[in-house]
Parts: C-alpha cells; structure tokens; sequence
C-alpha cells in the first residue's frame, strides 16, 4: 500500500506540474486570439458557476476518503446529493443569469454560463467515481485523467480560438476537459459502488454533513479569496479590465504556486514528525530559505512585468504589465502564509486557520470596495494588502502561541528583501542602458533585464544575506552528494 500510495504521489506531482506548465503557456497564447473584455465575460461566468459548485458540496469527498470502509449504500447517499443539489443549484444560477449579468457588469454571461453549468454537471457525475479511484489508491490513473483533461482543454480552446470563436472557445473547452474527465471516471470506477439504488436515511446524511460541514468551511473560505477579487473587479471596472487582471493575477501566482505551495506540503509532514520544542528551529530555519529563493523571483518578476507584458502579450493587454508589478507582491505574502499555516496545522490548530481566512476575506473585499475604487492599480494593492496582511497575522500567531521569535522569523524575511534592491538598481540600469542605446528588439529587452536582476541578486544576496547564502549552497552540496551516492 505504502508503494502504490509513493507511486501515485510521484505521477501526481510530475503530471500537475506539467499540467501547471501548459496551463500557463496556453493562458498567454491564447490572449492572441481572444480580446480582455470576451476573456473578462467568460472568466466571470467561470467564477460564478465555481462559487455554486464549491458552496454546494459539503465535504462529502472527505468523508468518502476518510471512510474507505463505507459501502456503496453510503456511495449512493453522496451520489444522490451531490448530484442532486448540483442540478438545483446549477438550474436556478442559470434562470438567474439576468440579474446576476446586471450585478456582475458583465452584460453578455448569458451566451457563456449555461455551457459552463453543463461542464460543472458533468465533474458533479464524475466526483464520486473519482474519488472512489482515490480511496482504491488507483492514483495513476486520477493524475492521468487530470493531466489528460488539462491537454484536451487547452489543444481544444486554443484550436477553437484560432478558428474565430472568441469566448466560446474557453467555454467549450471547459465542457471537453469536463466531458473527458467524465467518461473516464465513470468507466473506470464499478457502478455497482456507486450507482446502485438504496433507501435513502436522514441519519446518514447527518453523519456525512455532520463531518464534511466544518472540513469545507476552509474550502469556501480559500476558494472565495482565490476568486471573488476577480467578480469585484469586474464590478468596478468592467469585463475587459477584469480579463486583463485575471491574466496578470495568474502570471504573478506562479512563484507562490510553483515554489510556495510544494514548501509548505514538505513542510508539514517534517513538522509533524518533530517534537513540539524542535518546531521552532525548523520553521525558522525552513522561513529564512524560503525567503532567499522565493523574494528574488517574485521581486524579479515585477521589475520586469512591463517588459514582460510588452515582449509576451499583444498591444490591447497593456493594462497586464502595470498589474502584473504590483500583484507580484502575492508571491511574497502567499508562501509566508503557507509555512506558518503548515505549523499550525501540525499543532492541531486548525480553527485558527479557519478564523484568520474568514478574516482575510472579509478585509479583502473591504479593501476592494474601498481602496479599490481609486482606480485599477489600487485594486491590485488592495488585494496584496489583505495578503500581507493575513501572512503577518499567521506570523504573529505562531509567535504568540507556539513560542516561535517572530523577531527570527522576520529577520530571517528581512535580508533577502534587501539583497533584491541591487536585483531592482540593476534591472533598472540594464532597461535605461537599451533604451539610450535605442536597442528595441522584441525579446532582447526581457533577457537582458533577467540575466542583469539574476547577477544583481547574486551581488546582494552575498552582500546582505551572506548566511543564508551559505546556507543555501550548503543544502545544494549535499542534495549533490546524496544524488551522486
């Protein structure tokens, strides 16, 4: 069990990265074909169907995952409600396009949000046979099918966008990742364990709902931070501004996501495994590296985000770079914010991570409806503060309560943020350099200003993080030895 659980673990990372990998990619080739507002209408029809479906799903997968006992008579509970309140809901988000078209500013999310509920109904059908797949340790052919699902929607959206089919491209390509993930659950799962007709009991529900409830509350919360900045966005400034915000969100999250998020699930099995008094010089030391790979590429990220967005994208997603330099700060915040949530998860303290998400929401939207309206850029300020915001308060939880210095885990942040001023003077240098050179070459700019931030870093980091960088090259050397022995 324990081979078949490390192989799926192993297909589950190579597979998501490379699904990550093309997501990316196809996400800025297809801005060639298709306008911010048509990207901005279909993201919110996107968005809306995804709020349904999350808020109407209960945690019954983690009660499935959990009781791998359970027989199909429970299968069919789960399969019966989740399905069922799925139809419900999709049905009446559908009736009540109109209204939400006027709230949303988003006047053509009819054309778009009936496909989408169709793709969101098939991953309904297909939620309890996967996660069946899961329960069996058939993760192989989970990460395949996810993968797979991946590739047919961006082949199949970025095909249709070639052809001039503008924002039904993205949304039939939604319904083809939904349609293929689909048959290949529900063929590969027996429908005997799921599909079987049994009376239905009001305690057995209760004892489902009783223990997915209080697991998906942190869902909810996490899903509506992730998504609602983009449907108040688009409330304020319209469609076009929001698909260009969503595109610049997505290009900033990718050291957060590529990085942060695999350090804070290494971390939480190492924290796990120590005793409650070793916590504190791991999470320390764990905090300072993190901040030594992570700064210089976020930092880095934004300096060059107007080059970026110049070099990559088309002249009418000029809105990108400007955002792009400002959410960059996500990538900072978000990881911090992952190893402290790892701590206290590893302490048992997962209510307060529940209580400071809901807090980190509701200071989010506050801050969007109100330092948000100042224009654009102000929203993308807002949404990093509320970030900030949230990370420090983890921080200053953990030093309160776990005995952890937050004067080590500051100081630890603190020097390779100074080591990337040098990165931001030199990536400045080399664009006024090209410029005074009257050197406009399409490409050449984005590379120049990267190699000048890597050698500017190399400068500071020797210069104001001469430790960690030791360190760093000390964990480097023996992941060699550990490789070559």
């Amino acid at each position: 069990m324990q081979n078949a659980a490390a192989r799926g673990a192993g297909w589950a990372i190579i597979l998501g990265m490379g699904a990550r990998i093309l997501s990316l990619v196809g996400s800025i080739v297809i801005t060639y074909f298709i306008n911010p507002d048509v990207m901005g209408e279909v993201g919110v029809a996107v968005i809306v169907v995804e709020t349904v479906t999350a808020f109407t799903t209960f945690g019954q997968g983690h009660y499935m995952l959990s009781r791998p006992h359970e027989g199909p008579a429970t299968m069919w509970h789960i399969t019966v409600s989740h399905v069922g309140l799925g139809v419900l809901t999709l049905a009446a988000t559908v009736l009540l396009q109109g209204p939400l078209a006027t709230w949303m500013n988003s006047p053509t999310l009819g054309k778009y949000l009936p496909w989408m509920a169709l793709a969101a109904l098939l991953d309904r059908v297909a939620f309890v046979p996967e996660r069946l797949l899961s329960r069996a340790l058939r993760f192989r052919r989970v990460a395949v099918t996810r993968s797979a699902a991946e590739l047919m929607y961006g082949v199949s959206s970025l095909t249709l966008a070639a052809l001039g089919m503008g924002g039904m491209a993205v949304v039939l390509g939604n319904v083809a990742r939904s349609s293929l993930r689909f048959l290949s659950y529900v063929s590969s799962s027996p429908r005997t364990e799921w599909l079987v007709p049994y009376r239905l009991s009001m305690a057995k529900y209760r004892e489902i709902f009783a223990f997915g409830v209080p697991l998906a509350l942190g869902g909810w919360v996490g899903m509506a931070a992730a998504k609602w900045d983009n449907l108040i966005i688009a409330r304020l400034y319209g469609p076009e501004l929001m698909g260009q915000y969503n595109v610049a969100y997505n290009l900033a999250d990718v050291p957060a996501d590529q990085i942060g998020e695999q350090a804070g699930e290494i971390l939480l099995p190492s924290l796990a495994r120590l005793q409650p008094k070793d916590r504190p010089q791991l999470a320390i030391f764990s905090m300072g590296m993190l901040a030594f790979i992570i700064f210089p590429v976020s930092v880095g990220l934004g300096m060059v985000a107007t080059t970026a967005a110049h070099t990559l994208l088309r002249s009418n997603w000029g809105a990108v770079g400007p955002m792009l330099a400002v959410l960059s700060v996500l990538s900072i915040a978000r990881p911090m914010a992952w190893q402290m949530g790892a701590y206290l998860q590893a302490s048992g303290r997962t209510h307060v991570l529940l209580v400071l998400s809901i807090a980190k929401l509701a200071l989010l939207v506050l801050l969007m409806f109100t330092l948000g309206r100042l224009g654009p850029l102000w929203a993308c300020v807002a949404v990093g503060l509320a970030f900030i915001a949230h990370a420090l308060a983890l921080q200053t939880v953990v030093a309160i309560w776990e005995h952890v210095s937050f004067r080590a885990l500051l100081g630890r942040c603190v020097r390779p943020l100074l080591a990337c001023i040098p990165l931001g003077l030199a990536v400045l240098g080399a664009r006024e350099a090209l410029r005074a050179a009257g050197l406009d070459v399409r490409g050449v700019g984005l590379t120049v200003e990267v190699i000048a931030g890597v050698v500017g870093y190399v400068v500071g980091a020797w210069v104001f993080a001469r430790h960690q960088t030791k360190e760093f090259l000390t964990l480097v050397r023996e992941a060699r030895k550990k490789r070559d022995a």
